[in-house]
Parts: structure tokens; C-alpha cells; sequence
């Protein structure tokens, strides 16, 4: 099997594309089949330095995701906090009245299954997405209120 530098399309991109490479292929997950993929094109003859910017530059992406993923955590708990804080009702009960709300319409498309009026499997997969993603930030959020609190 050829080298990927020593086919035409190699020899093109090495010549064109060689200062994108290591930008596309930070892109690239290192798992599964594309992983494969690009883990055969790494080792097909890239030079040193164009795999010192690949690392180097899936380096800045992942810190970069990582401040993002950062930031909106912040965020949500920032939103949180001043939902706790302000003394509106609806602003503070809001997260238990939607959990209460998801389970009643759970609850009651588990009644219509039992008289035997079928509702569409979609809805039914959306609403255990829904109350699972709910309940899930719901007690996370609340466990970290509290130790927050207790500290």
C-alpha cells in the first residue's frame, strides 16, 4: 500500500493544502472510524513539524472548548443563584413546578396507555428525555446549591 504522500492526491495536497492540514485535522476526533482515518494519515509520512501544529493546535481547541464549557456552567449557575435570590415566587419555585409539571404529563400518558389510547413512541422518547434531562439539572443543581452553601 502506498504511502498517502506518494499517491496524486497526497502529492496535491502537500503542495496546496500542506499550512490546513494540521487545522483540519485538529478538527477530527481520534476515535472511531474517521480516528482510523486520520491516525493512518498522520503516520503516512507527515512531517515532524506538521504534526508539532496538529498537536499544537488541537491543544488550543480543546483548552478553547474547555473555557467555553467553563463559561456556560457559570452562566447556568449564575442564573440559578439569581433565581434563589430574588424574592419573586414564580422565580423561585419555578424549577419544582416544572418538575412537578413534566411528571403530571408523564403520568398522564401512562394513563391513556393503560385505556388503550396509543400516543406517538416519539412523543413518549421525548418526554423521558425531558423529565430526565429536568430532574437531572434539577438535583445536580440543588446538590451543588447546597454544598456551595454549606462551605
Amino acid at each position: 500500500m502506498k504511502n498517502f504522500n506518494d499517491t496524486k492526491l497526497g502529492q496535491w495536497v502537500n503542495l496546496h493544502c500542506s499550512h490546513l492540514l494540521p487545522t483540519i485535522l485538529a478538527s477530527i476526533p481520534s476515535t472511531g472510524v474517521v480516528g482510523f482515518v486520520k491516525n493512518i494519515v498522520l503516520s503516512s509520512g507527515i512531517t515532524d513539524e506538521s504534526k508539532k501544529d496538529f498537536t499544537q493546535n488541537e491543544l488550543d481547541f480543546n483548552k478553547e472548548y474547555d473555557e467555553t464549557e467553563i463559561g456556560v456552567q457559570k452562566e447556568l449557575t449564575r442564573r440559578n443563584l439569581i433565581d434563589t435570590l430574588n424574592g419573586d415566587f414564580l422565580a423561585k419555585n419555578i424549577r419544582p413546578f416544572s418538575l412537578i409539571f413534566l411528571l403530571f404529563v408523564y403520568l398522564m400518558t401512562i394513563v391513556l396507555n393503560y385505556f388503550g389510547i396509543q400516543l406517538d413512541p416519539e412523543l413518549i422518547t421525548m418526554q423521558k428525555e425531558l423529565l430526565l434531562l429536568a430532574f437531572g439539572f434539577y438535583f445536580v443543581g440543588r446538590s451543588a446549591e447546597k454544598i456551595k452553601d454549606s462551605q
